[in-house]
């Protein structure tokens, strides 16, 4: 090979090198490009509204709710595989805070709940729903304290 024959060659490589390079850059700007048009960059929004949010499983049931009840008021709450509540954070339509946990039978075992004008209650509940222990304390700072029978009647009561 002559020394005409080995410039030509190597002339050749570096152009073949020289267009891969630019190709890679230009395809690298490209997808650079197509990312934040996509993506809208780095922009978040500021406002989402919805009158319900649901947050699903693989399998396309609702795990996570975000909503509004029949009264007009904001919840959150998540759910099992058979779409029973199992925690729910809320409002009643008289300002009252509540949480509460239930059961994969569909039934509430404790709710925690304060009324607007400074009143607390907890009360558990057995598998059933039915009352078990209920303690609060009035909006003068009396406490409450019952328990149940297996009837739903007051079996104690403090004070």
């Amino acid at each position: 090979m002559t020394l005409e024959q080995r410039i030509e060659k190597l002339e050749r490589q570096n152009r073949t090198l020289k267009l891969a390079v630019a190709s890679m850059l230009l395809a690298g700007v490209g997808a650079l490009i197509m990312g934040q048009a996509t993506t809208g960059g780095t922009d978040v929004a500021n406002l989402i509204r919805a009158h319900r949010i649901e947050i699903v499983s693989a399998d396309g049931k609702p795990a996570v709710v975000l909503g509004m009840t029949a009264g007009g008021t904001g919840t959150v709450t998540t759910l099992d595989a058979k779409e029973n509540k199992i925690v729910s954070l809320g409002v009643t339509k008289n300002g009252e805070g509540t949480i509460t946990t239930g059961n994969s039978r569909g039934r509430d075992l404790v709710r925690i709940a304060v009324t607007t004008e400074g009143e607390g209650v907890l009360i558990t509940n057995n598998a059933d729903g039915k009352k078990l222990v209920e303690i609060g304390v009035t909006t003068e700072g009396d406490p409450k304290i019952y328990t149940f029978k297996p009837d739903g009647s007051t079996k104690a009561q403090w004070p």
